[in-house]
């Protein structure tokens, strides 16, 4: 729930008093294709991957990007920052994954030590991260102080960005990686 009420701004409610264009109206057309431009720019995506979008919640968007990359048996290492970190080990267990997880007190970031050893257990086909966690205000540390596990063994990373971007490597340079 969000607080309301809501003020719009008169542009907002012209633009909502309008009929509805349909998916393939030349208008739509073009405005989808300027924010797939402007994504690309966003994420640092080379020209020829495309970002995919979905018309639903953050929710559906982590389970779309999990559900195409893993499958029921394979493990999966949850570094788990707060809610929306256990939201994803839902996901994952609910398709079948095997999900370890590596935890640390509301508000901090699991001990880096701690996520390397999870990846040397065994191999794991996929790693998520939440970059930022609003719920509990944690936030992962600065990639060059470790989080070379991961890259060194390849999982595929998943993370989930909410309102922050930290300094460091951006998700086009940091391999197979997917973000909701």
């Amino acid at each position: 729930m969000i607080p309301g009420p809501i003020e719009l701004d008169p542009e907002v409610l012209r633009a909502l008093a309008r009929p509805q264009l349909g998916h393939l109206d030349p208008v739509v057309v073009r405005a989808f294709g300027q924010v797939l431009v402007q994504a690309r720019e966003t994420f640092l995506a080379p020209p020829a991957r495309s970002p995919s979008w979905s018309p639903g919640s953050g929710t559906l968007a982590m389970e779309m990007a999990v559900a195409n990359l893993i499958d029921p048996g394979e493990r999966a290492v949850v570094v788990n920052s707060g809610y929306f970190s256990d939201r994803m080990r839902s996901i994952l267990e609910r398709l079948g994954a095997r999900v370890d997880e590596v935890r640390a007190p509301l508000g901090e970031f699991p001990d880096l030590a701690a996520i390397d050893a999870a990846l040397s257990a065994s191999a794991a086909k996929l790693v998520a991260v939440t970059h930022v966690d609003t719920s509990t205000g944690g936030a992962r540390p600065d990639r060059r102080r470790g989080a070379g596990g991961a890259r060194a063994r390849r999982p595929y990373r998943r993370r989930r960005r909410v309102l922050g971007r930290r300094r460091g490597a951006p998700p086009g340079r940091l391999g197979p990686s997917t973000c909701a």
